[in-house]
């Protein structure tokens, strides 16, 4: 037990449920940029942003349930915040004294990944919604129509609700269904389509002459 708290990965705390802090392995001193012996004089409060209001919140459960597992946020020797997730649980050591134990593992790096996807999933949804060209989303085996762009609504004449979760055969926007037939298997065969030439039916039954092009991608099994 004891080489897995000294060569553990996650940073563990031991402590007294008053909040003083009796030992910290290696990991979470590298975490906080402390001794063990700077960490035992901060204790607790030291530690934790005591602005974070789930910090109380965790010490309750702790007391009412014996464990509590959540994400509260820590502060760096350096002043630093970070968000971490922690788990605890309330013990009695051999000599009988109320001890608790703390891992944390430090989700700094976990959030500014999430991060730059959700920002690269903003700037990709703008372009998707913004873009001058009409454009669907579509599940290749029925031509379920699963996302649209507001120049598809423009050209297409028919707002969101009206598209969505329908098939494009049941839209009627091809004149002529053997068109689509022939674009799908140019699809599987090639993997993409491009400019291929067809008729379009709008909502108010005006056929436009169109070029479409395609591209093969897959969404979990689709």
């Amino acid at each position: 037990y004891r080489s897995i708290y000294v060569h553990s990965t996650v940073g563990i705390l031991f402590s007294a449920p008053d909040g003083r802090i009796l030992a910290a392995n290696d990991f979470a001193c590298r975490m906080f940029g402390m001794s063990q012996e700077e960490m035992i004089a901060a204790g607790r409060d030291g530690l934790v942003d005591l602005s974070d209001p789930r910090v109380r919140e965790l010490v309750a459960e702790r007391r009412r349930n014996g464990y509590a597992k959540g994400e509260i946020r820590f502060v760096r020797k350096n002043g630093q915040k970070f968000p971490a997730e922690i788990s605890s649980v309330i013990f009695t050591d051999v000599e009988g004294n109320e001890r608790t134990s703390l891992v944390i593992r430090d989700l700094t790096e976990e959030k500014e990944a999430a991060g730059r996807i959700r920002h690269s999933e903003e700037k990709f949804n703008k372009a998707f919604l913004n873009s001058p060209d009409a454009i669907s989303i579509t599940r290749l085996n029925d031509g379920l129509i699963l996302d649209v762009n507001n120049s598809f609504l423009e050209i297409s004449g028919y707002n969101r609700e009206e598209v969505i979760m329908h098939t494009s055969l049941e839209m009627d926007f091809w004149t002529d269904p053997a068109h689509r037939d022939q674009y799908v298997r140019q699809l599987l065969a090639h993997g993409r389509v491009r400019e291929f030439e067809t008729v379009y039916r709008t909502k108010s039954g005006n056929l436009r002459t169109t070029l479409v092009s395609g591209e093969l991608f897959e969404v979990g099994d689709d």
